[in-house]
Protein backbone atom coordinates (compact mmCIF):
# COMPACT_ATOMS: atom_id res chain seq x y z
CA UNK A 1 0.00 0.00 0.00
CA UNK A 2 1.38 3.37 -1.08
CA UNK A 3 -0.33 6.80 -0.80
CA UNK A 4 0.04 7.51 -4.53
CA UNK A 5 -1.68 4.30 -5.61
CA UNK A 6 -5.43 3.69 -5.83
CA UNK A 7 -6.86 0.22 -5.60
CA UNK A 8 -10.02 -1.80 -5.03
CA UNK A 9 -10.54 -5.16 -3.35
CA UNK A 10 -13.04 -7.79 -4.34
CA UNK A 11 -11.74 -10.40 -1.92
CA UNK A 12 -9.75 -10.56 1.36
CA UNK A 13 -6.01 -9.98 1.02
CA UNK A 14 -2.75 -9.67 2.90
CA UNK A 15 -1.54 -6.06 2.89
CA UNK A 16 2.13 -5.09 2.47
CA UNK A 17 2.97 -1.57 3.59
CA UNK A 18 5.27 0.80 1.77
CA UNK A 19 7.94 2.45 4.01
CA UNK A 20 5.81 5.61 3.73
CA UNK A 21 3.65 4.18 6.52
CA UNK A 22 6.33 3.27 9.05
CA UNK A 23 9.69 4.19 10.51
CA UNK A 24 12.31 1.54 11.19
CA UNK A 25 15.75 1.41 12.77
CA UNK A 26 18.30 -1.12 14.01
CA UNK A 27 19.85 -1.15 17.47
CA UNK A 28 23.27 -2.50 18.46
CA UNK A 29 22.05 -3.20 21.98
CA UNK A 30 21.89 -6.90 22.89
CA UNK A 31 18.35 -7.38 24.19
CA UNK A 32 18.37 -11.16 24.12
CA UNK A 33 14.66 -11.68 23.49
CA UNK A 34 12.14 -9.79 21.36
CA UNK A 35 9.93 -9.33 24.40
CA UNK A 36 12.71 -7.33 26.08
CA UNK A 37 13.27 -5.28 22.96
CA UNK A 38 9.57 -4.44 22.65
CA UNK A 39 9.60 -2.85 26.11
CA UNK A 40 12.09 -0.20 24.98
CA UNK A 41 10.94 0.24 21.38
CA UNK A 42 9.06 3.49 22.01
CA UNK A 43 12.15 5.10 23.59
CA UNK A 44 14.11 4.72 20.35
CA UNK A 45 11.80 7.07 18.43
CA UNK A 46 10.85 10.69 18.97
CA UNK A 47 7.37 10.73 17.47
CA UNK A 48 3.99 12.26 18.23
CA UNK A 49 1.16 10.51 20.01
CA UNK A 50 -0.80 7.91 18.10
CA UNK A 51 2.13 5.76 17.05
CA UNK A 52 2.43 2.07 17.87
CA UNK A 53 5.69 0.15 18.09
CA UNK A 54 6.82 -3.37 17.23
CA UNK A 55 10.03 -5.40 16.81
CA UNK A 56 11.04 -8.21 14.47
CA UNK A 57 14.22 -10.12 13.67
CA UNK A 58 15.74 -9.83 10.19
CA UNK A 59 17.76 -12.37 8.18
CA UNK A 60 20.97 -11.29 9.99
CA UNK A 61 19.44 -11.99 13.41
CA UNK A 62 19.27 -8.25 14.11
CA UNK A 63 16.36 -6.61 15.90
CA UNK A 64 14.47 -4.13 13.70
CA UNK A 65 12.33 -1.62 15.58
CA UNK A 66 9.23 -0.31 13.82
CA UNK A 67 7.01 2.70 14.53
CA UNK A 68 3.70 3.10 12.71
CA UNK A 69 0.42 4.96 13.03
CA UNK A 70 -2.50 2.46 12.96
CA UNK A 71 -5.09 5.19 12.41
CA UNK A 72 -3.24 6.49 9.35
CA UNK A 73 -3.36 3.01 7.79
CA UNK A 74 -7.06 2.57 8.62
CA UNK A 75 -7.86 6.01 7.19
CA UNK A 76 -6.08 5.13 3.96
CA UNK A 77 -8.18 1.98 3.60
CA UNK A 78 -11.39 3.90 4.27
CA UNK A 79 -10.43 6.54 1.67
CA UNK A 80 -10.42 3.73 -0.87
CA UNK A 81 -13.79 2.47 0.34
CA UNK A 82 -12.23 -0.71 1.73
CA UNK A 83 -13.50 -2.40 4.87
CA UNK A 84 -10.45 -3.05 7.10
CA UNK A 85 -11.85 -6.49 7.84
CA UNK A 86 -11.10 -7.39 4.22
CA UNK A 87 -7.42 -7.33 5.17
CA UNK A 88 -6.15 -10.55 6.69
CA UNK A 89 -2.71 -9.40 7.88
CA UNK A 90 -0.46 -6.37 7.54
CA UNK A 91 3.22 -6.87 6.64
CA UNK A 92 6.21 -4.55 6.18
CA UNK A 93 7.70 -4.51 2.70
CA UNK A 94 11.29 -4.87 3.88
CA UNK A 95 10.35 -7.86 6.08
CA UNK A 96 8.03 -9.59 3.62
CA UNK A 97 10.67 -9.67 0.88
CA UNK A 98 13.80 -9.80 3.08
CA UNK A 99 14.73 -13.18 1.57
CA UNK A 100 14.27 -12.00 -1.99
CA UNK A 101 17.31 -12.77 -4.13
CA UNK A 102 16.62 -12.56 -7.85
CA UNK A 103 14.14 -10.12 -9.47
CA UNK A 104 10.56 -11.37 -9.78
CA UNK A 105 8.25 -10.89 -12.73
CA UNK A 106 5.03 -9.18 -11.66
CA UNK A 107 3.52 -8.91 -15.14
CA UNK A 108 4.66 -8.13 -18.68
CA UNK A 109 5.49 -4.52 -17.81
CA UNK A 110 6.81 -4.57 -14.24
CA UNK A 111 9.43 -6.38 -12.19
CA UNK A 112 9.89 -6.54 -8.42
CA UNK A 113 13.48 -6.42 -7.17
CA UNK A 114 15.64 -5.54 -4.16
CA UNK A 115 18.14 -2.68 -4.27
CA UNK A 116 20.33 -2.35 -1.16
CA UNK A 117 17.64 -3.77 1.20
CA UNK A 118 14.91 -1.65 -0.44
CA UNK A 119 12.19 -3.48 -2.36
CA UNK A 120 11.03 -1.62 -5.47
CA UNK A 121 8.87 -2.22 -8.51
CA UNK A 122 10.55 -1.22 -11.76
CA UNK A 123 9.60 -1.28 -15.45
CA UNK A 124 10.64 -4.61 -16.99
CA UNK A 125 13.05 -2.87 -19.37
CA UNK A 126 15.31 -1.99 -16.42
CA UNK A 127 15.45 -5.46 -14.85
CA UNK A 128 14.98 -8.85 -16.40
CA UNK A 129 13.30 -11.49 -14.23
CA UNK A 130 13.26 -15.22 -14.80
CA UNK A 131 11.09 -16.17 -11.81
CA UNK A 132 7.42 -15.32 -11.38
CA UNK A 133 6.20 -13.56 -8.26
CA UNK A 134 3.45 -16.13 -7.79
CA UNK A 135 6.05 -18.84 -7.20
CA UNK A 136 7.72 -16.68 -4.57
CA UNK A 137 4.40 -16.05 -2.82
CA UNK A 138 3.70 -19.78 -2.67
CA UNK A 139 7.04 -20.44 -0.98
CA UNK A 140 6.92 -17.48 1.43
CA UNK A 141 7.39 -18.28 5.09
CA UNK A 142 4.30 -18.35 7.28
CA UNK A 143 6.35 -16.87 10.14
CA UNK A 144 6.68 -13.37 8.70
CA UNK A 145 6.30 -10.54 11.24
CA UNK A 146 2.86 -8.95 11.20
CA UNK A 147 1.77 -5.54 12.42
CA UNK A 148 -1.01 -5.74 14.99
CA UNK A 149 -3.75 -3.24 14.08
CA UNK A 150 -7.16 -3.28 15.76
CA UNK A 151 -9.91 -4.09 13.25
CA UNK A 152 -7.55 -5.80 10.81
CA UNK A 153 -6.89 -9.53 10.59
CA UNK A 154 -10.22 -10.76 11.99
CA UNK A 155 -11.68 -11.90 8.67
CA UNK A 156 -11.70 -15.72 8.41
CA UNK A 157 -10.21 -16.80 5.10
CA UNK A 158 -9.00 -20.34 5.14
CA UNK A 159 -5.98 -20.89 2.90
CA UNK A 160 -6.46 -18.42 0.02
CA UNK A 161 -3.35 -17.51 -1.94
CA UNK A 162 -1.82 -14.06 -1.46
CA UNK A 163 -3.12 -12.00 -4.40
CA UNK A 164 -0.96 -10.08 -6.76
CA UNK A 165 -1.95 -6.77 -5.24
CA UNK A 166 0.06 -7.59 -2.10
CA UNK A 167 3.22 -7.48 -4.22
CA UNK A 168 2.21 -4.49 -6.34
CA UNK A 169 1.70 -2.07 -3.45
CA UNK A 170 5.31 -1.50 -2.43
CA UNK A 171 6.88 1.75 -3.51
CA UNK A 172 5.65 4.41 -5.90
CA UNK A 173 7.08 4.80 -9.38
CA UNK A 174 8.50 8.20 -8.36
CA UNK A 175 10.79 6.65 -5.75
CA UNK A 176 11.79 4.00 -8.22
CA UNK A 177 12.88 6.52 -10.88
CA UNK A 178 14.86 8.50 -8.31
CA UNK A 179 16.79 5.36 -7.33
CA UNK A 180 17.47 4.51 -10.97
CA UNK A 181 18.67 8.09 -11.64
CA UNK A 182 20.94 7.90 -8.61
CA UNK A 183 22.63 4.77 -9.90
CA UNK A 184 22.93 6.27 -13.39
CA UNK A 185 24.55 9.43 -11.98
CA UNK A 186 26.93 7.33 -9.92
CA UNK A 187 28.03 5.44 -13.04
CA UNK A 188 28.55 8.70 -14.94
CA UNK A 189 30.67 10.15 -12.11
CA UNK A 190 32.85 7.03 -12.03
CA UNK A 191 33.34 7.28 -15.80
CA UNK A 192 34.27 10.98 -15.58
CA UNK A 193 36.71 10.22 -12.78
CA UNK A 194 38.49 7.64 -14.92
CA UNK A 195 38.60 10.06 -17.88
CA UNK A 196 40.19 12.76 -15.71
CA UNK A 197 42.78 10.30 -14.41
CA UNK A 198 43.75 9.35 -17.96
CA UNK A 199 43.75 12.93 -19.30
CA UNK A 200 45.97 14.32 -16.53
CA UNK A 201 47.92 11.07 -16.03
CA UNK A 202 46.91 10.81 -12.39
CA UNK A 203 47.75 7.79 -10.22
CA UNK A 204 45.17 5.00 -10.47
CA UNK A 205 44.49 4.43 -6.75
CA UNK A 206 42.91 6.67 -4.13
CA UNK A 207 45.89 6.18 -1.81
CA UNK A 208 48.29 7.44 -4.49
CA UNK A 209 46.01 10.40 -5.23
CA UNK A 210 45.96 11.36 -1.56
CA UNK A 211 49.74 11.12 -1.38
CA UNK A 212 50.08 13.37 -4.43
CA UNK A 213 47.64 15.87 -2.92
CA UNK A 214 49.59 15.94 0.34
CA UNK A 215 52.85 16.66 -1.54
CA UNK A 216 51.22 19.45 -3.56
CA UNK A 217 49.78 21.02 -0.43
CA UNK A 218 53.22 20.99 1.17
CA UNK A 219 54.77 22.65 -1.89
CA UNK A 220 52.00 25.25 -1.99
CA UNK A 221 52.55 26.07 1.70
CA UNK A 222 56.25 26.74 1.10
CA UNK A 223 55.64 28.80 -2.03
CA UNK A 224 52.94 30.74 -0.23
CA UNK A 225 55.56 31.82 2.35
CA UNK A 226 57.77 33.21 -0.41
CA UNK A 227 54.93 34.92 -2.28
CA UNK A 228 53.58 36.54 0.87
CA UNK A 229 56.92 38.10 1.85
CA UNK A 230 57.68 39.34 -1.66
CA UNK A 231 54.22 40.86 -1.84
CA UNK A 232 54.77 42.73 1.44
CA UNK A 233 58.04 44.05 0.12
CA UNK A 234 56.44 45.25 -3.13
CA UNK A 235 53.80 47.20 -1.18
CA UNK A 236 56.58 49.29 0.40
CA UNK A 237 58.50 49.93 -2.84
CA UNK A 238 57.97 53.70 -2.62
CA UNK A 239 59.55 53.91 0.85
CA UNK A 240 62.43 51.55 0.06
CA UNK A 241 63.16 52.78 -3.48
CA UNK A 242 66.92 52.98 -4.05
CA UNK A 243 67.73 51.36 -0.71
CA UNK A 244 67.06 47.64 -1.34
CA UNK A 245 70.36 45.89 -2.09
CA UNK A 246 69.48 42.17 -2.13
CA UNK A 247 66.74 39.60 -1.43
CA UNK A 248 67.24 35.92 -0.64
CA UNK A 249 64.22 33.55 -0.53
CA UNK A 250 63.82 29.91 0.43
CA UNK A 251 60.88 27.82 1.61
CA UNK A 252 61.80 28.48 5.26
CA UNK A 253 63.69 31.79 5.33
CA UNK A 254 63.24 35.23 3.77
CA UNK A 255 66.17 37.73 3.95
CA UNK A 256 66.60 41.26 2.66
CA UNK A 257 69.44 43.81 2.92
CA UNK A 258 69.00 47.61 2.81
CA UNK A 259 71.56 50.41 2.72
CA UNK A 260 71.54 53.66 4.67
CA UNK A 261 69.52 52.44 7.63
CA UNK A 262 67.56 54.96 9.68
CA UNK A 263 64.55 55.00 12.02
CA UNK A 264 62.12 55.73 9.18
CA UNK A 265 63.21 52.67 7.21
CA UNK A 266 63.17 50.51 10.32
CA UNK A 267 59.63 51.66 11.10
CA UNK A 268 58.39 50.82 7.58
CA UNK A 269 59.95 47.35 7.72
CA UNK A 270 58.70 46.75 11.26
CA UNK A 271 55.15 47.45 10.06
CA UNK A 272 55.52 45.23 7.00
CA UNK A 273 57.27 42.41 8.86
CA UNK A 274 56.25 42.59 12.54
CA UNK A 275 57.93 39.24 13.37
CA UNK A 276 61.16 39.88 11.45
CA UNK A 277 64.57 40.03 13.09
CA UNK A 278 66.35 43.30 12.28
CA UNK A 279 70.08 43.84 12.58
CA UNK A 280 71.78 47.16 11.84
CA UNK A 281 75.34 47.46 10.60
CA UNK A 282 77.58 50.19 9.25
CA UNK A 283 76.57 49.32 5.70
CA UNK A 284 72.84 49.27 6.36
CA UNK A 285 70.00 47.05 7.68
CA UNK A 286 69.40 43.28 7.43
CA UNK A 287 66.06 41.54 8.15
CA UNK A 288 65.19 37.86 8.52
CA UNK A 289 61.73 36.27 8.44
CA UNK A 290 61.39 32.58 9.38
CA UNK A 291 58.46 30.39 8.40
Amino acid sequence: MHPDWHFELDRPVNLVLSPHYYWSKKSDTAFGKISAAKRVAASLFDLDEGFAYDVYENENKEFIFVAYNPQQILNRLKEQGINPRMVRNVYLAQAYFMELGQPLKVDEETTLMRIESIVVIVPSRYARAEDDIQNFLKESSAKLPRLPIAGIGSFELGTLRIPLIAAALMVSAIILLEIINLYRQKSELILKQEQIKQEYKLPPTTFQLKSMLARLKKIDTRQSFIRKNLYRLSKERREIAGRLESVHCSSDLFEADFKKSDSALEGVLKKAYPKALQSRSESGLHIEVKR
